[in-house]
């Protein structure tokens, strides 16, 4: 099976979309140009923000369906590495492909049981983050004089006055 010609195919609809997405910019410059000294040679109010609101609208929608069509396996792949080289943590981005790969095997008809279930990991993760930040009680070997929970209550009145009625 020959699939030169579906690339080419593919590839020149990329061009025409990219060259009717110039056409329109040109058009929506010169269009709102005109309106624009079309406006400041009439008295009132500046009209011509709303005829370039919208059509700035439809322009930036007509560049969100050209950037769809013109994303392909290989810019996925470029971009990919690009940010897996620009990632701070490695281990961050192996565990989303490890659930990505884990969502497509169950997606997939006939693959055995996910590892872990998502309310699992939900907790594991939860107990690893709470863990980190408990609070250290005085039996537990710190030497920073306070009592777990200690300052949380209002001070008594005896306290605050110093003893004085």
């Amino acid at each position: 099976m020959n699939d030169a010609p579906a690339a080419s195919d593919e590839t020149a609809e990329r061009d025409r979309a990219i060259r009717r997405l110039r056409r329109h910019i040109l058009a929506y410059a010169a269009g709102n140009g005109a309106l624009f000294l079309i406006d400041l040679l009439t008295p009132g109010s500046w009209w011509f923000l709303w005829p370039m609101f919208g059509w700035g609208v439809a322009v930036a929608a007509h560049w969100l369906y050209v950037k769809s069509v013109t994303i392909d396996d290989d810019w996925a792949q470029r971009r990919t590495e690009d940010i897996r080289l620009q990632a701070s943590d490695l281990g961050h981005i192996e565990d989303i492909e490890k659930r990505h790969e884990q969502a497509e095997a169950r997606r997939r008809p006939g693959a055995g049981p996910p590892e872990k279930n998502h309310i699992e990991t939900i907790r594991e993760s939860y107990e690893k983050l709470s863990s980190r930040f408990e609070t250290k009680g005085p039996d537990d070997g710190s030497d920073d004089g306070v009592e777990a929970g200690a300052g949380d209550a209002a001070p008594e009145p005896d306290e605050v006055s110093g003893g004085r009625p």
